[in-house]
């Protein structure tokens, strides 16, 4: 079994790929969260030159906020 070190890591080197796949073709990526807590826009947002394709993210963790931020169904 791997570390949570070891996934991080492994995590940033795909973001950082990702990153500048989205830079090179202009593009920009936001995130929606739940569980992850923040995770995935911690992760972009630590990513060099993030600036350039990272728009930003929402974490909404208990379904009244998933629903009137996000806009998801009541029962998610």
């Amino acid at each position: 079994m791997q570390s949570v070190e070891r996934l991080e890591a492994e995590a940033s080197e795909v973001v950082a790929d990702v990153g500048a796949v989205l830079a090179e073709w202009e593009l920009t990526v936001a995130v929606a969260e739940s569980l992850t807590g923040g995770k995935i826009a911690n992760q972009c947002a630590a990513a060099k030159g993030s600036g350039d394709w990272f728009a930003g993210g929402v974490v909404a963790y208990h379904s009244d906020a998933k629903h009137r931020v996000l806009g998801s169904r009541k029962d998610q």
